[in-house]
């Protein structure tokens, strides 16, 4: 299959210590196609649904050395390099992949068709923090591995998120973004009263917990156009859309409904309230809240990483919009 901008370490240390023109930095698309034949676009089935293209085998694939990253709102990436430095420094062994808008188009061409649902949804829309937060899944359905938005430092080597005793069995990382704890109310902006972050994560490939979310945010994304009576080209989120229909909280959704149906017991935030271990359910492995939202205000978070710590959000994004 073709390797979208997987340059060697050289390559990105270059181009990443490197501050002229680094503003208008993006990995290409890479000619090589690493020893096997890649199908061209054109070849790739009209027809195919989203059952075709993710079906799982029996037994999953560990999680691979795949580290992702997705440039759509950064324009300054110099103002980033210390944090994307972090993860390939800290992943020697892990493939290291920056997706721009070129490439991402030409990944979900390639991966779910040229004319498919998947592919004329993500075509159509327009709106960065939708696209991006969808790309994610799109990404790691096909491909698995670990997603971290741009404003995220690597605290612990990803080969360490997972005891070597459990990784046949874990085949997702999970973290929390939001504890109600013991407070009678929940803060603004969250739906559950435990809820997972989604700008860091771990999946194996062709995960059905991927394939579920990529099939629930097509829907959410086409409803939320329609709800609206506009175009995905024209659609213009507030925040609660945003967080509803592509972020953290359908993220959740999907992630509750999962663990239940997989477990067949109802898992619910009061299987991981105040959780300070990882909880592992069915093969996803559930990591507290210092373990990717450190330094948050809430939540029983810490100010300083821990001992717990794998990750860190430095929140320097740009996706809030009006509402």
């Amino acid at each position: 299959m073709p390797r979208y901008g997987r340059y060697n370490r050289l390559a990105v240390a270059a181009a990443l210590l490197t501050l002229t023109a680094i503003t208008s930095y993006y990995f290409s698309i890479s000619a090589q196609h690493g020893g096997r034949r890649s199908v061209p676009v054109e070849e790739v089935s009209l027809h195919d649904d989203l059952d075709a293209q993710l079906s799982s085998p029996v037994r999953l694939k560990p999680i691979p050395k795949k580290i992702w990253q997705i440039n759509y709102t950064h324009p300054k990436l110099v103002d980033l390099q210390e944090y994307m430095w972090s993860w390939i420094v800290k992943n020697p062994r892990h493939g290291y992949t920056l997706l721009n808008k070129e490439a991402a188009e030409l990944f979900v061409r390639t991966h779910y068709g040229i004319d498919s649902r998947v592919t004329r949804t993500f075509m159509d829309l327009h709106n960065t923090i939708l696209r991006s937060d969808y790309l994610r899944y799109l990404v790691l359905a096909v491909e698995g591995g670990v997603y971290s938005d741009l404003d995220t430092s690597a605290i612990k080597p990803v080969e360490r998120w997972v005891p070597r005793s459990l990784k046949d069995r874990v085949h997702a990382v999970i973290g929390l973004e939001y504890d109600i704890l013991d407070s009678e109310t929940m803060l603004p902006r969250f739906v559950f009263e435990v809820q997972f972050c989604q700008w860091t994560l771990a999946i194996s490939p062709r995960h059905p917990l991927m394939k579920q979310v990529v099939q629930n945010v097509t829907s959410a994304l086409r409803q939320l156009a329609a709800e609206k009576n506009k175009t995905l080209k024209d659609l213009l989120p507030f925040n609660d859309d945003v967080l509803k229909t592509t972020g953290p909280a359908k993220w959740s959704e999907v992630v509750y409904e999962y663990l239940t149906r997989t477990t067949r017991t109802e898992i619910s935030w009061k299987n991981f309230t105040g959780m300070e271990q990882p909880v592992i359910v069915a093969d996803v492995m559930v990591v507290p809240i210092n373990a990717f939202a450190v330094g948050i205000p809430h939540s029983g978070s810490s100010e300083r990483n821990t001992e717990d710590t794998l990750a860190r959000h430095h929140f320097q994004g740009s996706w809030r919009v009006g509402g």
